[in-house]
């Protein structure tokens, strides 16, 4: 189960994260940045299910993710729910830095 949690990681850390440049984050829309967190969310959600993640990490993971989903509801009432809209470069940069805490977690 660990490498299929891994490999999708890796997927989703490609998509947000390579060869990242501030106007490839300035141009993911809302929807891509929401999206790949909550497939990161749920591979994360397996892993503590199967006792992989201490609740230390946990507790980290938790104060990150309260981080990206107070800007993610800005940035949703900001662009009055168009998912279309270009997600802000911090969301984008908290969203990145979330979803490689997890990968660093369950590698």
């Amino acid at each position: 189960m660990k490498p299929i949690l891994v490999l999708a990681l890796a997927i989703i850390l490609a998509t947000l994260t390579g060869c990242q440049t501030t106007e490839r984050t300035q141009y993911q829309t809302l929807a891509t940045v929401m999206v790949s967190v909550d497939a990161a969310m749920t591979a994360y959600g397996d892993a503590v299910r199967l006792g992989l993640v201490d609740t230390d990490d946990q507790r980290t993971v938790k104060q990150k993710f309260d981080q990206y989903k107070r800007l993610e509801r800005a940035a949703l009432q900001a662009a009055q729910f168009d998912l279309e809209t270009a997600s802000p470069q911090q969301l984008g940069l908290l969203a990145s830095q979330l979803t490689l805490q997890i990968a660093q977690l369950l590698d």
